[in-house]
């Protein structure tokens, strides 16, 4: 399924703001679908190619199977942090032995092939390789005499061809076991007519293409063909050449046919058994893995030369494309960016002297004052939160330069506060040797160390353990020389630049990558017990806020949807865990963009417990607010139940009212009708009052007609009248007898 760059952008978020110690808890929390620590069957095949279980001493596999499981080790495990005092258990393991005898006809093909395509005349190996087969042979000769050396067969074989066909008929003749651990044992002497076989690999360096690699080898293991090792227990292995620090040569691994005693060949042979599954198969880390998907990796080189060798000459000698390359092979889930930078210590940086010591020959860097100075002079870069900073100090000088002591090249330096983490790396080299081997592998190599990765042939055996105080013990980390003949960039032995070589292989080599599959494998575990570990913590912590806000998940139909849907992606990453199915690099596109293997289980249920982890938080708030509301509205019913109560009294008191009122409605009823009837016989009454008085109003209207006349008579008479009391009354005033005058007096002067 595809995701957004959106969906991208919150997961990486959510991890950044993740603490990034947190696998290294203890006490996991557990659920029921993740069991800290992780575990899983490990199904391992001793694979005998040309040999025989009677070669042991027995007559069956099935004998030699029960005797090799009563002296392997029943359970194995994977850690990280191996040099901590508590390293992290991240995963164990129970092993499941069986001996498997190659079918004739593979084997006759595969020694077909080994005597025709796989040896060289010795004479035809180049010449760069010369030197290193003649001191293989004066090794031989101080063990074993000096005419032993006419023991060795004249050819040389590359191993990696041998490890390359092998997986291939196995593939053609036993695919059912294809892909689990496969150990293929062979004794090439039974190939080459009693003749010891000497193995070699070489290949040239990526910058200037210069031949290096190794002659006597008798085992190699972890090429992108499986989870295989081959082993030859008929050569004679070489210490010489391992560069691990060996100062004089151990005879820890003779080849077989040293023991006369089947006993002593059985046990030679689940020795190797045993190693190869603890240092190999389930491989531990050196450091605890931070998965931040954000990774920078800053190279820093400090010229220390007095001459000034010049920023483009060093860069010539630096790929940084194919450490890209690589580091994306080994975590093609994390996004990296890389910076260059290049300081003259004489002009630039001459505070760093401080940490160099002379001794003549060889210089020493005293890496934690290197850091402290570079990093108060800046030249350390602060990375951008949320990202995790690389930065590699490399020194390059005019004379051969360790890190700490001598012969040490490079070092992954630790935290101080956190052992558990690096701080970063620190490389010492001379102009000379970067001229010849460039930087790109050592400095590759120092970054996978800060990634996690260890070297092939240094792992804790949980079966050493010491007494370091009381009540206190501590498992030993065993360096196991041999298994430096590793497929990965991570060795020591001179026998990983064959990769550059391997253009021509394209059908057995479908991916180059610089690492072994055991290193990606050790790394996968690690990060997907990580994120599923985020998950299970990040589930416990939900499931307590609910509770702790009781809230029931199972009550709320969309937490326990998606809790089920992450309880579900995170049980599928557990079930690819146990078919170490780790992460599947050639069919992952991007993040969330697949469901193939458990790392794209284990992100889903990641991204599906942060998602209901974002959805808790809110539903929580929410219901924090729903209860205020609640609790409002409980008051509110409150007070209207109480109106309820007094309004059902007021009601009750309406009904009774109601009905005395209905009562005399009823008599109001009866009232009216008899009113109505009454009212309806006076209505009747009054139409024949009204018809009466109409017709007397009609006998008063011809009354009133015939009166006229006498009206219109009496107004005439009226006005005959009128005159006469007229005529009479002038008559009156003018006839009337006089008054006398009254006598006038006058008292002033007449006017």
């Amino acid at each position: 399924m595809k995701y957004s760059n959106l969906y991208v952008a919150l997961l990486c978020l959510a991890l950044f703001i993740t603490p990034s110690w947190f696998l290294l808890v203890q006490a996991e929390p557990q659920t029921e679908v993740v069991q800290f620590p992780l575990s899983a069957p490990l199904d391992v095949n001793v694979v005998l190619v040309g040999i025989q279980p009677s070669d042991f001493g027995v007559e069956t596999t099935a004998e030699l199977t029960n005797i090799l499981k009563g002296l392997v080790r029943k359970e194995a495990a994977s850690y990280a942090g191996i040099f901590l005092d508590e390293p992290l258990l991240v995963a164990k393991f129970d092993v499941r032995l069986s001996v498997i005898t190659a079918p004739i006809r593979m084997t006759s093909e595969f020694v077909d092939d080994y005597l025709r395509y796989f040896t060289t005349p010795a004479g035809y190996i180049p010449d760069e390789l010369k030197l290193s087969l003649q001191r293989y042979k004066q090794y031989v000769a101080s063990v074993f005499g000096t005419d032993f050396v006419y023991n060795l067969y004249e050819g040389l074989t590359r191993m990696d061809y041998v490890l390359q066909q092998l997986a291939y008929y196995t593939e053609r003749y036993m695919p059912d076991i294809s892909d689990e651990y496969n150990i293929y044992f062979m004794c090439g002497n039974t190939f080459t007519g009693g003749y010891i076989p000497v193995y070699y690999l070489y290949g040239r360096t990526p910058e200037q293409h210069n031949l290096v690699g190794m002659v006597g080898m008798n085992m190699y293991g972890g090429m992108w063909t499986g989870r295989q090792a081959v082993i030859d227990i008929c050569a004679i292995p070489n210490p010489y050449g391992n560069y691990v620090g060996l100062k004089n040569p151990p005879y820890d691994y003779p080849p077989v046919w040293a023991y006369r005693d089947a006993t002593q060949q059985r046990k030679l042979l689940a020795n190797y058994v045993d190693e190869v599954i603890d240092t190999l198969f389930v491989k531990s880390l050196l450091y605890i893995p931070t998965y931040r998907v954000n990774t920078l990796i800053d190279v820093i080189v400090v010229d220390a030369t007095d001459w000034g060798i010049g920023s483009e000459v060093v860069r010539g000698y630096l790929s940084v494309e194919l450490m890209e390359a690589a580091l994306k092979k080994l975590a093609p889930y994390n996004f990296y960016t890389f910076r260059y930078f290049y300081y003259w210590m004489k002009r630039d940086a001459p505070q760093l002297r401080t940490a160099l010591f002379d001794w003549g020959e060889y210089i020493t860097i005293n890496s934690e004052k290197a850091f402290t100075v570079a990093e108060n002079l800046n030249l350390i870069e602060e990375a951008p939160e949320g990202v995790v900073h690389i930065p590699a100090l490399v020194f390059v000088g005019e004379k051969s330069m360790y890190v700490d002591e001598k012969y040490v090249i490079g070092k992954a330096i630790p935290l101080e506060e956190d052992p558990g983490k690096p701080r970063g790396v620190a490389v010492g080299l001379s102009f000379e040797t970067v001229r010849e081997e460039g930087l790109t592998f050592t400095v590759t190599h120092e970054v996978g160390h800060t990634l996690g990765l260890a070297h092939p042939h240094d792992d804790i055996d949980e079966t050493q353990i010491r007494i370091v105080g009381p009540g206190k013990v501590k498992m030993e980390v065993r360096t196991r020389w041999i298994y430096s003949w590793t497929d990965t960039v991570m060795a020591y032995a001179n026998v990983f630049p064959v990769m550059e070589d391997r253009s021509l292989f394209v059908g057995m080599y479908p991916m180059k990558t610089y690492f072994s599959k055991f290193d990606l494998d050790a790394l996968d575990r690690a990060i997907v017990a990580i994120i599923l570990s985020y998950y299970a913590q990040t589930r416990a912590d939900v499931i307590d806020r609910l509770e702790r806000a009781g809230i029931d998940p199972s009550d709320v139909k969309e937490i326990q949807s998606i809790l089920e849907r992450a309880d579900a992606m995170a049980s599928k990453a557990v079930n690819e865990f146990k078919k170490h199915n780790y992460f599947d690099r050639f069919s992952f596109t991007g993040l969330g963009a697949q469901l193939v293997s458990a790392f794209d289980y284990a992100w889903e249920a990641f991204y599906y417990i942060n998602v209901i982890s974002d959805f808790v938080d809110g539903f929580i708030t929410s219901r924090e607010i729903d209860a205020q509301l609640i609790a409002q509205l409980e008051q509110q019913i409150s007070k209207l139940e109480d109106d309820a109560e007094r309004l059902q009294g007021e009601l009750e008191n309406a009904q009774r009212l109601n009905s005395v009122l209905e009562s005399r409605l009823k008599d109001a009823e009866s009232s009216l009708a008899k009113a109505q009837s009454e009212l309806k016989s006076t209505k009747e009454a009054l139409v024949a009052a009204q018809n009466e008085l109409n017709s007397t109003k009609e006998e008063l209207d011809a009354a009133k007609r015939s009166l006229e006349p006498l009206q219109m008579q009496v107004m005439a008479l009226a006005g005959v009248a009128a005159v006469l009391a007229i005529v009479a009354a002038i008559m009156y005033l003018r006839y009337r007898p006089k008054k006398p005058e009254p006598v006038r007096r006058y008292y002033g002067a007449p006017t």
